[in-house]
């Protein structure tokens, strides 16, 4: 996906970003969820559509320990078998495999996945159950793939998870009279 920068002469200049999205419209951030702080689980089927990528965006140093450097993975690159990814919501609770391990990875099409998948009964799925059962706040959900995170998250591939409770609605008459759209900004900077 191109996202539309603007350089010093103020005119857009494409500039290649992964990110989340649906119906193959992907954009940074990615989708912004608004859930409800309770006992409502929200589901996502998380896919990798990262194929026909046979490079990195960015340069990645192999010699790092990372997903296809674990023992059993060395076969695995990502000219060959594409770039493993997995989500992780920062500041959110969930079983463990829906935690966004490192090593719950999966790549394009899920024919390799992290070997952490192997301790979860049922193996893999790509069908995240989060648990809102948390306090009111702006979390974000990210890219967590080991050893490529900060390429990951840099090449675009992180989003907004707003959780609200009565006294955070969200709404412009809230109980504790915060922002409300439009006025209520969530900011992600990222260079």
């Amino acid at each position: 996906h191109d996202a539309g920068l603007l350089n010093h002469g103020g005119r857009p200049v494409l500039t290649p970003v992964w990110g989340y999205g649906q119906n193959g419209a992907y954009t940074w951030p990615g989708k912004t969820f608004e859930v409800q702080s309770g006992p409502d689980t929200t589901v996502v089927n998380w896919e990798n559509n990262l194929f026909g990528v046979t490079q990195h965006l960015l340069p990645l140093d192999e010699s790092l320990h990372w997903a296809y450097s674990l023992p059993d993975y060395e076969e695995y690159s990502i000219a060959e078998t594409g770039v493993p990814t997995v989500v992780h919501l920062h500041g959110g609770r969930s079983d463990f495999q829906f935690d966004g391990n490192p090593e719950f990875f999966f790549n394009p099409g899920a024919s390799v996945v992290g070997p952490q998948w192997n301790n979860v009964p049922g193996g893999f799925t790509n069908r995240f159950v989060y648990d809102n059962d948390v306090p009111a706040g702006n979390l974000w959900y990210h890219d967590h793939a080991l050893g490529i995170t900060r390429l990951n998250v840099y090449a675009g591939m992180a989003g907004l998870y707003f959780v609200r409770d009565e006294m955070d609605t969200g709404q412009p008459d809230n109980a504790l009279n915060l922002p409300a759209f439009p006025y209520e900004l969530a900011y992600a900077i990222q260079d």
